[in-house]
């Protein structure tokens, strides 16, 4: 008798496969056939149980696979669940990318509030515009400081904008309607850019922009009110 020692996974009797090889017939030495009789591979049951062992052992490569292939995405929903955030709500912004940002925005803010304490027609947008110019200037020098700080950069003069050349051309209640919606516009902006910073890093960084979304809510529900509801006498 002859035995053909066959690789993992295929039945180790030969006959099994082949049946009569050369001069000699080899014969399944595991009783999985009567001897002699060479039978089909799929019969053996050596062969059946080391195709599970096969299965088994793939099934183990496909899942190592996977796991290796998971995407940088799930370490964030790991450390959301732990931390109670989603990751959407992580900062998307550098700290000086914020600096920039916030200066810049809140060196508008205050230009565009000064001159309408100058040609607002109605005391409603006179008032809101005081109370943004004082509220942002105060923001401004804190932010400044903290930038200070930090050895980050600020904006202390705005930007050229649209917004403040349209204002400039307007007058009355046209100015006073082209402001309001303009202070929507300006701190709802202001509102996202300060909720990715309250999520930042620095501890520092964050406290500030979390200390501060409250007025610029408060800003936004003070600029809609005027807008939705035009001061008496304006159309």
């Amino acid at each position: 008798m002859q035995i053909a020692i066959r690789p993992f996974g295929i039945c180790n009797a030969q006959s099994c496969r082949f049946g009569n090889t050369g001069s000699v017939t080899t014969r399944c030495t595991h009783r999985c056939h009567t001897p002699g009789i060479a039978r089909p591979l799929r019969f053996c049951h050596l062969f059946q149980w080391n195709k599970v062992a096969v299965m088994h052992r793939s099934s183990l490569i496909i899942a190592t696979a996977l796991l290796i292939s998971v995407p940088l995405s799930s370490e964030l929903w790991a450390q959301a669940a732990t931390s109670g955030e989603s990751p959407s709500a992580q900062s998307p912004v550098s700290d000086q990318e914020f600096f920039t940002k916030a200066s810049s925005d809140g060196a508008g803010e205050v230009q565009m509030g000064q001159l309408a304490m100058q040609k607002a027609s109605s005391p409603q947008t006179k008032a809101l515009a005081q109370q943004l110019v004082k509220d942002h200037t105060a923001a401004n020098k804190q932010l400044a400081a903290l930038a200070s700080r930090k050895h980050a950069n600020v904006v202390l003069q705005p930007p050229p904008s649209d917004v403040m050349d349209k204002l400039q051309s307007l007058s009355g209640s046209d100015f006073d309607k082209a402001y309001a919606s303009a202070m929507v516009g300006g701190h709802q902006k202001a509102i996202t850019l300060f909720d990715a910073a309250s999520h930042s890093s620095d501890p520092d960084v964050k406290a500030f922009a979390s200390a501060t979304l409250p007025t610029l809510k408060h800003h936004l529900e003070m600029a809609e009110a005027l807008s939705t509801h035009p001061p008496m006498g304006t159309p």
